[in-house]
């Protein structure tokens, strides 16, 4: 019963505990500690979360950001078209 337990803790609770503290997806977390317990092992487990997290802070700090606006130009495709067609005109 504890082996179930400790298995269901590892899996399900810890990655999302982990994810939250750590501003990861669960899913990446998951993934990381997988991961890192296949490259390296229990070490590589364990320290899977902090090289996760800090990639992802070095991602966000470093990497290119594209700001989404809103344009009246591309609400509608045929309205775009007719405006298009209308200036040339």
């Amino acid at each position: 019963m504890i082996i179930v337990y400790q298995q269901i803790e590892n899996y399900v609770i810890e990655p999302r505990v982990s994810a939250d503290t750590l501003d990861l997806h669960p899913g990446a977390a998951f993934a990381s500690v997988i991961a890192g317990g296949a490259l390296l092992g229990s070490l590589g487990a364990i320290l899977a979360l902090p090289v996760a997290a800090s990639m992802t802070a070095l991602v966000q700090t470093y990497g290119v950001h594209h700001e989404v606006i809103k344009s009246r130009s591309f609400t509608d495709p045929e309205e775009y078209e007719a405006q298009r067609l209308a200036q040339t005109e």
